[in-house]
């Protein structure tokens, strides 16, 4: 006779307290751990090779391979705090790429960025433009947080990321070959006249301060973008948008 499979129905279960506990940074330390949510993000991490901690689903999701732990449509909600939750959930070990990799290829800096959302947005965006991934310099926000990793669609997994405190900046610029731009109110380049190399590190600064002096120090080229309209600056986001697709379009052309 063929044993059914056990949901777990009360909030009260030891599983649901730990996910839900997910939600703060310190317990996602802890354990090394984030979460992604739908079925289709979590497939698409397991096939780019993070190593799967838990996966849970709900009884009527969709069979992904691999043991997983069946929970309510209710508690579903109020793992993820939302009313419109996916059906499945994946619970995945963190990593974090080697300093080593950063020499090779186009990488974007972004120093104590403190917005999830807007890192999730960047993450995206690199993803997007080709970027072999984005060093967090400094007291960034957590890349793993539940806001980052749902603004980021997915890209969270797809892009390397690197963490290092700004005196590890400065040591390491002493030895990195490629070229370093970072975007400042008193850039001297317009961003569209900059010089691009296929090892290019792009720096941008946090939503209020931009580029500290000491990280700025280390920008061969400080650019700006123009905006005639007026306004003073532009969100992270968008001007990193702006940077990844000009060195992309440099760089390939």
């Amino acid at each position: 006779m063929e044993q059914k499979e056990t949901i777990i129905s009360s909030a009260a279960n030891p599983v649901i307290k730990w996910l839900r506990g997910l939600a703060l940074k310190k317990h996602r330390e802890e354990d090394g751990v984030f979460i992604i949510e739908g079925a289709r993000d979590v497939q698409a991490a397991i096939g780019l090779g993070w190593k799967l901690h838990t996966l849970i689903s709900t009884p009527d999701a969709k069979p992904l391979a691999g043991k997983k732990t069946i929970i309510t449509a209710d508690l579903m909600q109020r793992v993820t705090g939302r009313d419109n939750a996916q059906d499945t959930l994946g619970v995945f070990y963190q990593r974090f790429s080697d300093v080593t990799e950063i020499a090779h290829g186009l990488w974007l800096g972004l120093e104590e960025i403190r917005d999830p959302g807007n890192l999730g947005t960047i993450l995206r965006t690199a993803h997007a433009a080709g970027a072999k991934g984005i060093v967090l310099i400094g007291a960034c926000c957590d890349a793993f947080s539940p806001e980052a990793v749902a603004a980021s669609m997915g890209s969270v997994t797809a892009v390397k990321i690197h963490r290092m405190t700004q005196d590890e900046f400065i040591m390491w610029r002493a030895s990195y070959k490629g070229g370093v731009l970072g975007t400042h109110l008193q850039g001297a380049v317009d961003y569209r006249k900059a010089s691009y190399t296929p090892d290019c590190l792009i720096v941008m600064g946090s939503e209020h301060k931009g580029l500290s002096d000491a990280v700025a120090a280390k920008c061969e080229q400080k650019v700006i973008i123009p905006m005639p309209g007026g306004t003073e600056s532009l969100n992270v986001a968008i001007a990193s948008a702006l940077m990844l697709f000009e060195a992309r379009r440099v760089l390939e052309n």
